[in-house]
């Protein structure tokens, strides 16, 4: 699962009503997740900024285990990356 596009479904400031839904993913199948943003097809710039979307998993994924697994290993065992 590809945890992207969240501008596309979220109306809420700061698009904290994807929050649950991506919380519960993680939760779900921590293994199975990976992080995209969307980055540089941005068509939400006038509700966050770069920097604000780039921070989102921080707040779905506390975790720096977590955040490494979803950020880093699960794109690279997806993806075959060395």
């Amino acid at each position: 699962m590809k945890l992207t596009g969240v501008y596309r479904m979220s109306t809420a400031l700061g698009f904290s009503d994807a929050a649950p839904l991506a919380r519960a993913l993680i939760a779900a199948a921590p293994d199975r997740i990976i992080w995209g943003s969307d980055y540089l097809h941005l068509s939400f710039h006038d509700k966050m900024g770069s920097i604000q979307l780039f921070n989102l998993p921080a707040g779905w994924a506390p975790d720096a285990a977590m955040r490494h697994r979803i950020l880093v290993d699960n794109p690279g065992a997806s993806f075959g990356f060395a």
